[in-house]
């Protein structure tokens, strides 16, 4: 098996590898599937009044990135998160 230093060590030192623990990485990853999955569930929906919940959720995905993801996760690996590769 790989070494988490030898792996890391691959990436620049700017990389969110680097910056981010795994774990927060693995959380972040985690909470994106589940709003893609309520996304899914609400898009392909064969009740009508389900689609029109989408835009709602659509807000409320932007006011739990900016309100409740900074309280799970710290800031400064959001930052890194979101930064362009």
């Amino acid at each position: 098996m790989f070494s988490t230093k030898l792996w890391k060590a691959a990436y620049p030192p700017n990389h969110y590898i680097r910056q981010v623990p795994q774990r927060k990485i693995h959380l972040f990853t985690f909470l994106q599937l589940i709003q893609l999955s309520i996304l899914c569930i609400l898009g392909f929906s064969p009740i009508l009044y389900t689609k029109l919940i989408l835009p709602i959720w659509l807000v409320a995905m932007v006011g739990f990135r900016y309100r409740i993801l900074p309280k799970i996760i710290a800031t400064k690996y959001l930052r890194a998160l979101d930064q362009r590769l």
